[in-house]
């Protein structure tokens, strides 16, 4: 096999760059830090050599498309040499110091930010935390009731008969309202004993005690106390008897009516027109519903102060009502083993009626010291963990999870954050959309 014409050449010639190269380099050391060269700076490799290494190099037969593979070699180390000169430098400390020094002082990662127009759209709003006395909550179960003390029963004090009916059941009606007429055999007589006794007390008034003689003006006058006394037992008010001593009335003997001793609304009326009734037996019940009961039954090792009348709060239905304790049991049902209170709750719109269930709320005494949300102020993460947002700064708002405590009304107490931080309490619905678009776990998964 006939050896290339170029090969010998092309081996001195690289016998010649690798004896050049190390003394090239040895001399730019040298000459970095300060030294000259041994033997004057001069070539390891005696220029004379090197002159005649290349003058055999050009003189020497070649083909062009070998001379092209070489000088194509050649020229692809020193392209990859200017390449590798002008490219930028990459100093990997130097890179990520910088990539440090940008992460802290850009945006931190699940950071959302709200210019003050959006955060003016929404409504955002931020309070500081601050711990405040937890109170113990207790929630027991209770019933409206009528009012006792403003409930009355309307009876008739004598045996009668029904007449007429002037007020039915529901009815709401105000105080001297007409609600009953009966008729009675027995105040036909004392009907008639007032009047005879009025006529004889005006006489002996007329003629004074001294001419109608002491004894008569006495008598007369005891006669007629007693008709009115008696005729104000059976339910006479005075000015029906005034009128009926002076023949004024135009109601028949035997004839009176009930009046109501008070506002309220009739819850019954247990009769029948014509029916006879007996001396005693309630016609009506009249409840003053202005002011109503809520009777609640308390765990028996519940405590409250006596001499303290604490604020209470009522649920009915979706209905939350504020009232006032104003009885407490003493002692301890037997069979239900429970303690009952008796709270008063204004119903001025007589929108509460007796027999209602409810459930009231107690906060008792002060206890320890807890951080308290509002409800709108929680939120959840994707885990469903509670979470609500704090201000990092101006702007800038993070989801941050925290651990429920306790339920109070209206709120909640968590633990998982500093006092003094900054939440949203209006907003957070927004916050917490946005949150979940971006896809941020604050939990890093």
């Amino acid at each position: 096999m006939s050896q290339h014409p170029l090969l010998p050449m092309t081996l001195a010639i690289g016998l010649a760059l690798n004896t050049v190269a190390p003394s090239i380099h040895a001399m730019q050391e040298q000459h970095e830090q300060g030294h000259e060269h041994p033997g004057g700076g001069e070539s390891v490799l005696p220029r004379p050599a090197l002159t005649k290494v290349m003058s055999a190099y050009h003189t020497a037969p070649h083909d062009d498309n070998d001379e092209e593979d070489v000088h194509g070699d050649l020229h692809d180390k020193d392209g990859e040499e200017a390449a590798a000169h002008s490219a930028p430098h990459d100093n990997d400390d130097e890179k990520d110091g910088l990539g440090d020094e940008h992460d802290e002082g850009g945006e931190e990662a699940g950071v959302i930010r709200l210019s003050s127009a959006q955060q003016q759209m929404i409504g955002l709003n931020t309070v500081a935390l601050q711990p405040r006395p937890l109170r113990v909550l207790i929630r027991a179960p209770g019933e409206v009731v009528a009012n006792r003390y403003g409930t009355s029963v309307v009876a008739s004090l004598t045996d009668a008969r029904i007449l007429k009916r002037h007020a039915v059941l529901g009815d709401h009606v105000s105080q001297g309202k007409a609600l009953v007429t009966l008729f009675s055999d027995t105040l036909v007589t004392a009907q008639a004993g007032l009047q005879t006794a009025f006529r004889e007390w005006q006489l002996v008034k007329e003629l004074g005690e001294q001419a109608s003689g002491r004894k008569r003006y006495g008598a007369a006058q005891a006669n007629y106390l007693h008709a009115v006394a008696q005729l104000q037992a059976y339910g006479l008010s005075a000015s029906d008897i005034e009128s009926l001593a002076r023949s004024t009335s135009s109601r028949p003997l035997g004839q009176f009516v009930l009046n109501a001793p008070h506002a309220g609304v009739i819850q019954s009326d247990n009769f029948l027109l014509g029916a006879q009734v007996s001396a005693g037996q309630a016609l009506f019940t009249l409840v003053d519903e202005s002011d109503i009961w809520v009777e609640a039954l308390l765990p028996p090792e519940t405590r409250i102060d006596d001499g303290v009348a604490p604020r209470a709060r009522v649920v009915i239905g979706n209905r939350s009502l504020d009232g006032r304790i104003i009885q407490r049991s003493h002692s301890i049902n037997e069979n239900t083993r429970t303690r009952m209170i008796r709270i008063a709750i204004n119903n001025s719109d007589h929108s509460l009626h007796p027999g209602l269930f409810a459930t009231v709320e107690l906060e008792q005494g002060d206890t320890e010291l807890a951080l308290v949300v509002a409800e709108q102020a929680l939120t959840r993460t994707e885990d469903g963990d509670w979470a609500v947002f704090y201000e990092v700064s101006s702007g800038m708002y993070r989801q941050q999870e925290v651990e429920v405590l306790r339920d109070l009304p209206d709120s909640r107490a968590i633990s998982g954050l500093e006092p003094g931080t900054r939440i949203v309490v209006e907003g957070a619905f927004f916050l917490a959309s946005e949150q979940a678009k971006s896809g941020f776990d604050i939990h890093g998964h």
